[in-house]
């Protein structure tokens, strides 16, 4: 039986303005988790951060792409605001670059299935 996922403490190394308010939110992923955090097109990862006193945990499609975690290290996810979301527009106003947040590695089953 594997150990159940687990939250990783994963520092936050760049911030990108997107359109309509939105943010290109990308993790530099130290070496010792990188193979945990390997992934397939179409997985999220699940963030968690304290809010006004509030355990909030939201999950977000992994916009990387393989080739770029292979040779940066990094993973990006892309944060929309929208009304009334509280880690969303959290993320979109006050997330700084050097912020750690709680990160659950890749997870989802809607992934390409490529023949082989």
């Amino acid at each position: 039986m594997s150990a159940a996922p687990q939250f990783h403490d994963l520092t936050v190394s760049r911030i990108d303005a997107e359109a309509a308010g939105s943010v290109a939110v990308t993790f530099a992923i130290p070496a010792d988790v990188r193979e945990r955090f390997a992934f397939e097109p179409g997985q999220f990862l699940t963030l968690r951060a304290t809010i006004d006193g509030h355990d909030v945990r939201r999950s977000y499609s992994i916009s990387s792409s393989q080739n770029s975690y292979a040779h940066n290290g990094t993973l990006e996810v892309g944060i929309r605001p929208v009304q009334g979301g509280v880690f969303s527009n959290w993320a979109a106003t006050q997330l700084k670059v050097g912020d750690v947040l709680r990160v659950m590695p890749a997870d989802g089953r809607f992934i390409v299935q490529r023949p082989r």
